[in-house]
């Protein structure tokens, strides 16, 4: 079989995966993580405050959340997304009429459009090709906008998936940690903040640190001394998900990565 039919082939069985993941999630009233929206959204608020009529776009935008979210703390900016399915381009559509939302990947964008701000969140540890893609990705940034990527922590990842057993895997599944990334990004990019969230989550998989961390909820002292500790470890790397802004470096070259 040639590396094009490949490619096609996993393109099709991605599709047919968001397909079925964002109908089945679309009616939800809130997203399935609400603390990667809501610091996705805060960060991009805060980087664009400055901004009149910012330029967004959302890469892999799914059900639209990030951008909901986005729209609501910054009500003139100037929405975008690409994503692959119809199931999520018909929601993201729903839920921001505003937006313009096209179905595409990222390679068969076009538009020569650039952005203040490219969103990517959990979408680079599904690519086969990472270093391309935030290529691709810096082509949309404009010079010295931000990208902002989130992705799941590849310090945990056979954790995760043995405590998540009903958890089917993605067709691609390419963790990555803060280092890695920050490395990545660094030909095009040079990192404005970089930290990790959902500890929490991590230590829930014990059912011994979930009970403790239930129990501490009803001291208020002792829960707040557990949050700062968590923030710290976080702030350490050690969280569960990955959080980062890059600025776009001014010695950026496009043909870097192939």
């Amino acid at each position: 079989m040639s590396q094009q039919s490949v490619s096609h082939n996993q393109a099709f069985a991605e599709r047919e995966y968001y397909n079925t993941r964002w109908e089945q999630e679309g009616s939800s009233a809130s997203p399935p993580n609400p603390e990667r929206v809501q610091l996705v959204s805060r960060l991009t608020a805060n980087l664009i405050r400055k901004n009149s009529c910012p330029r967004i776009l959302d890469v892999g935008c799914g059900n639209g959340w990030i951008l909901q979210a986005i729209s609501e703390l910054s009500p003139d900016a100037v929405l975008h997304g690409i994503e692959p399915s119809e199931a999520g381009v018909a929601n993201s559509c729903r839920r921001i009429p505003n937006a313009n939302i096209s179905q595409a990947m990222l390679e068969d964008y076009t538009t020569d459009e650039v952005f203040d701000i490219v969103v990517c969140s959990e979408v680079i540890e599904h690519v086969p090709e990472q270093l391309v893609f935030i290529r691709r990705l810096a082509a949309r940034v404009r010079q010295g906008g931000h990208l902002i990527i989130t992705t799941p922590n590849a310090r945990y990842q056979d954790t995760y998936f043995k405590a998540h057993q009903n958890v089917v895997p993605q067709p691609v599944e390419n963790w990555l940690r803060p280092s890695e990334l920050i490395e990545l990004a660094s030909k095009w990019f040079t990192p404005h903040d970089v930290s990790t969230f959902d500890l929490s989550e991590l230590l829930n998989m014990s059912q011994f640190m979930k009970r403790a961390r239930r129990m501490a909820r009803k001291i208020p002292g002792i829960y707040r001394a557990s949050t700062l500790i968590d923030r710290g470890l976080e702030r350490r790397g050690l969280g569960l998900y990955v959080i980062a802004a890059f600025k776009k470096s001014p010695s950026y070259d496009a043909t870097i990565g192939g």
